[in-house]
């Protein structure tokens, strides 16, 4: 390692890293800066009813991205590193990719609508009510799948630049269709899912707009190869996963929807506001990493990136972790009265969200490299684990329930990192035989 560092090159790689993964932060701090002053708005302003609907609104919108999506982010990550210098067949990639994204889009909306309709009535809001949110819900789907496709091309030709003036655009609007209605006193869920809808569809069509120019439309050459197949076969290695992800991620709000009451929902929902913070140190991985890992050609040098994106966001998880527990008083008074006695649950759910994303950071890494011959395996693991949560903790309170993922996300994480090392060997061996033939 030391000797790896001497060299002048190396170092200033290292240092090439660090400014770039910096200057993203910095901004993508700004977009979380945004979201957590929203998010507190709405919780010092809202009912604890409303902030429930709200709460449920926005873990089903989560969930039905996911669905959506089912692999084709990853499979057009994965596709893109050999083609992303070639306009004509990114712009077929891309092609491929948004008519595979009606389907999942589709089935998506079959499965998570009737449960976000039955889990607002579970908790008393009115049907008129429970149906506009619903809709609200389901509105975005089609730019939230556009903007994860077509952001891959700003990636692959690294114009971080353009990513964040666009996410940066969406918080702010966000911020404004939110903040201002809510603080004259017409705040309530709808009208927050409403800004979501209004922030999604101006980020679709600024995101649209800056890679038009990197893409070359025109009909197909005879001996180029269809990437449609390719994406189906990446789509349905992964489908299980994703279907499992969309539901489990969103079974904490189910679990407590159901088993209890609407303040408990609210104040679930209120602390993982809280756990934002791990965003800050997830988007740079998620932006920026992916396609450097996809278009590594070095078996060695890939072992090296991904240790060091693990080790980066374990030390920052660590950090956040210690002031969490030294001094859980700063962060409940930003959500108010109504939460301050949060104290342990804080901790917990914290504790949750930072095992949550080290798994994501994990499989952004695995899918970029297309290692997902082993990620079947996500599911049963995670339903034996959630079995004996729901069977151990009471999945009626907060603590609970945060126990429970707890036990979850820790399962997934070695069950990632085991993955990642099945791949890694794999590279190696063919770097082995290369050298060797």
């Amino acid at each position: 390692m030391i000797s790896w560092l001497s060299s002048r090159h190396n170092r200033s790689r290292i240092f090439g890293w660090v400014s770039l993964v910096m200057s993203f932060a910095a901004v993508q701090a700004l977009v979380q800066v945004l979201s957590i002053l929203t998010g507190f708005v709405l919780v010092r302003h809202l009912t604890k009813e409303d902030y429930a609907w709200f709460t449920i609104a926005s873990g089903m919108t989560a969930g039905l991205s996911i669905l959506a999506d089912s692999g084709i982010g990853s499979a057009v990550t994965s596709l893109a590193g050999s083609v992303w210098e070639n306009g004509k067949r990114l712009a077929d990639l891309m092609a491929a990719a948004l008519c595979a994204r009606v389907r999942s889009s589709a089935l998506a909306v079959v499965l998570l609508l009737p449960t976000t309709f039955y889990l607002l009535c579970r908790n008393h809001a009115p049907v008129l009510t429970a149906v506009v949110i619903t809709v609200l819900v389901v509105l975005p789907l089609g730019w939230v799948t556009r903007i994860s496709v077509l952001t891959v091309v700003n990636r692959m030709h690294h114009r971080t630049r353009e990513i964040q003036i666009a996410e940066l655009a969406a918080a702010s609007s966000r911020s404004v269709f939110t903040i201002l209605p809510t603080v004259m006193g017409y705040g309530s869920a709808i009208v927050a899912m409403g800004a979501m809808c209004v922030s999604h569809w101006f980020q679709a069509r600024m995101v649209k707009r800056q890679v038009e120019p990197l893409l070359v439309h025109g009909a197909a050459m005879p001996d180029e190869e269809d990437f449609a197949p390719r994406i189906r076969r990446i789509m349905r290695q992964m489908l299980p996963s994703c279907l499992f992800v969309a539901f489990q991620g969103q079974l904490s709000i189910m679990l407590i929807s159901v088993f209890a009451s609407n303040s408990q929902v609210a104040d679930l929902g209120a602390l993982t506001r809280l756990g934002i913070v791990f965003t800050i140190a997830g988007a740079p991985m998620a932006q920026l990493v992916p396609p450097r890992i996809a278009k590594c050609q070095s078996a060695r040098r890939l072992g090296w990136m991904i240790g060091l994106v693990a080790g980066a966001y374990a030390v920052f998880a660590s950090g956040v972790l210690c002031l969490i527990y030294f001094e859980s008083g700063w962060f409940l008074w930003l959500l108010g009265p109504a939460y301050a006695h949060l104290h342990h649950e804080l901790l917990l759910v914290t504790v949750a969200a930072s095992l949550g994303g080290m798994n994501s950071a994990m499989w952004c890494m695995n899918f970029a490299r297309g290692w997902t011959r082993y990620a079947w395996l996500n599911v049963p693991v995670s339903l034996v684990l959630q079995v004996v949560g729901v069977l151990v903790f009471r999945v009626d309170t907060v603590a609970g329930v945060a126990m429970m993922v707890i036990v979850v996300c820790s399962g997934q994480l070695l069950h990632s990192v085991g993955v990642a090392i099945c791949g890694l060997r794999s590279v190696f061996r063919q770097t082995s035989k290369k050298i060797y033939s």
